[in-house]
């Protein structure tokens, strides 16, 4: 009865408002109302028509299907991806695959006196320099084994000699004369009498009296000194020369010619870059003292007018021909020790005293391409093969690792580089010193250390 009068009452006050209904029975259809159903109260038309109006209908059709997707998305049978985390290293070849390379040890040479420094072979591999911690330089035969000659630098009367610091052999296949640092002097000696060649020894005295021609260089702090001549016949031959700096000479690189020798002097006061050239007696600073500060080791690229120099944290690459700062390479590493440059002239590694191994590309950035962590203390040494796609380092814990590096000449692949052998057990650390210096024989995939 209640509901019946609020009906009533409802009906009464819509009648009043102006009539909506088309008929006096109430039946039919309100005016835009839609279809009105007989004895349906005027409360549930007035919901019915306001839903109509408001689009709730769409919305509540709408929120069902929702629901009704996430009801049977339950109901979906998924397949698991299931993926074995080697997969996604990637597939190395194995070193069985890459041989040749250095596996196991031949031979092995006992210095004279003291300790090995430095060392270096020939161009046509079978002689091989060793400095030693006494102020002596010693050649060795490579197929016998046996010590041809030893030179000592220095004063030979003082027991307390200084070390030889670096010692390389012209990079010319024909002739046969080395440089050797010791103290504050670069000493440029010639060995071809000792080789038994005379077409050797005549090219080589041949290009060292041309360094009599020229007239000597009035660099400040550098001076040549002193020629000493041996006379063989009736011609006198100069036999040594002497480049004296006001800085202790560190590292040594010859250009491909073998007429320059890069020199980095170095002290507690600063470090410089030096340019020898011998057939003129020339010799100049090119690179400033904001350049040249901290400079660890050098080299000349070996096709291009390009020099490179590594500070304790970057690598430097400069057009010598244009005189211009061409690239500056970010190792990233705390203390750089070595540098060499891959014979292609494209590529650069780089070790540190903080125990990592830099591969850049010079072509892809001026980041690391590559960073090795493969020694447990400081790596001294690093050098690519001339020839064979190999490379090799050496640490203070005694050991000296090899890899394959496999450099493309497409230029959307980057170079695969596989470790091959470890080569430890054969030196024993003295002054916590292991494997302080390397070099490669030119054609064969023998290792010096």
């Amino acid at each position: 009865r209640a509901a019946k009068g609020g009906e009533a009452r409802a009906c009464g006050e819509l009648q009043s408002a102006g009539g909506v209904f088309d008929d006096e029975g109430g039946g039919g259809r309100v005016e835009g109302r839609g279809p009105v159903h007989e004895g349906e109260p005027v409360f549930a038309r007035e919901i019915r028509r306001a839903a109509a109006d408001s689009g709730l209908q769409a919305t509540r059709d709408e929120r069902f299907e929702r629901m009704l997707d996430l009801y049977l998305a339950t109901r979906i049978k998924k397949s698991k991806l299931r993926m074995d985390p080697e997969d996604l290293i990637p597939k190395l070849p194995k070193p069985k695959d890459l041989r040749p390379f250095p596996d196991a040890l031949t031979t092995s040479w006992r210095v004279p006196h003291g300790f090995a420094r430095t060392i270096d072979v020939h161009p046509t591999g079978r002689w091989l320099l060793s400095g030693n911690n006494a102020g002596e330089v010693t050649m060795w035969e490579v197929p016998l084994g046996r010590p041809v000659y030893t030179w000592k630098f220095g004063d030979e009367s003082d027991d307390g000699s200084e070390p030889v610091t670096c010692v390389k052999w012209c990079p010319l296949p024909d002739v046969a004369f080395f440089a050797a640092t010791v103290g504050r002097t670069l000493y440029v000696v010639t060995a071809a009498r000792f080789l038994g060649q005379i077409d050797v020894l005549r090219k080589t005295e041949a290009l060292m009296e041309k360094s009599l021609e020229g007239k000597p260089s009035k660099t400040k702090g550098i001076a040549w000194t002193e020629f000493q001549t041996k006379s063989d016949s009736e011609n006198a031959s100069v036999d040594r020369i002497e480049i004296s700096h006001n800085r202790a000479v560190r590292q040594i690189a010859f250009h491909r010619r073998g007429d320059y020798i890069g020199v980095v002097t170095k002290d507690g006061t600063g470090s410089a870059v030096v340019l020898h050239r011998l057939s003129m007696r020339q010799s100049q600073v090119p690179f400033s003292k904001k350049s040249a500060t901290g400079v660890q080791d050098i080299a000349f690229h070996p096709l291009r007018p390009f020099f490179f120099i590594a500070t304790q944290q970057h690598v430097r690459v400069y057009n010598l021909a244009n005189q211009e700062l061409v690239k500056k390479l970010s190792s990233g590493v705390k203390l750089i020790s070595r540098m060499t440059v891959h014979p292609s002239g494209d590529h650069v590694l780089v070790s540190s005293l903080d125990k990592r191994l830099v591969w850049f590309d010079l072509d892809l950035s001026s980041k690391p391409y590559k960073t090795i962590r493969n020694h447990t203390l400081a790596i001294r040494a690093v050098a690519f093969h001339p020839q064979l796609p190999l490379f090799a380092d050496g640490s203070d814990d005694a050991s000296a690792h090899v890899f394959h590096a496999t450099v493309y000449d497409d230029m959307l692949k980057n170079a695969l580089i596989v470790p091959v052998k470890t080569l430890d057990g054969y030196h024993k650390p003295d002054m916590s010193l292991g494997v302080v210096d390397l070099c490669w024989h030119p054609v064969y995939p023998w290792l010096f250390t």
